[in-house]
């Protein structure tokens, strides 16, 4: 609930006999919408839901349209490898059409030159020769143009292979 002039008392209900679905929406004292998103749900579906308004005269504004939107699930695997290998990075999570990928500039990736494909999000590195045995985090940031060219930044890691971390064959 955006509207800060609303009077005091006022109370909201989702408004009853909608078809929601999987949707499962509650509705707070101050008229915040809470609701789980269904796992069918992909980033770019909307979902309206309406709610009455309830003011302290007695008068009512029944159903009020609200609008959620699914937001793009950016997520990435991890990917091991020797310092000078090449290693790539797949993006697994669902993202809207048209939602674009760069690495994010606010950090520091010294030698680790990573390349991304900013339609698909694949990232190619190749592991620095003097890395050493741990891991490497490469922040991406996801822009879906469905919702306002909102950014997600999602962390895509690189786990260096070497004699100090405990797993070398």
């Amino acid at each position: 609930q955006k509207n800060k002039n609303l009077p005091k008392g006022s109370t909201f209900t989702i408004t009853p006999g909608q078809n929601l679905g999987d949707w499962k929406p509650q509705i707070d004292k101050n008229g915040k919408i809470t609701v789980t998103i269904p796992g069918s749900a992909n980033p770019g579906d909307e979902k309206t839901i309406l709610v009455d308004v309830k003011y302290p005269d007695g008068s009512v504004d029944k159903r009020v349209p609200a609008k959620v939107t699914v937001l793009n699930d950016p997520k990435y695997g991890v990917e091991r490898g020797w310092p000078n290998d090449t290693v790539t990075l797949k993006h697994e999570g669902k993202v809207a059409d048209g939602s674009t990928f760069k690495i994010n500039p606010n950090q520091d990736l010294g030698d680790w030159k990573p390349v991304i494909d900013e339609k698909t999000g694949e990232i190619t590195v190749t592991i620095p020769k003097n890395a050493e045995p741990g891991f490497k985090d490469i922040l991406v940031d996801v822009t879906d143009p469905n919702n306002g060219d909102k950014v997600e930044t999602d962390t895509a890691r690189v786990i260096v292979n070497g004699k100090n971390d405990g797993n070398t064959p």
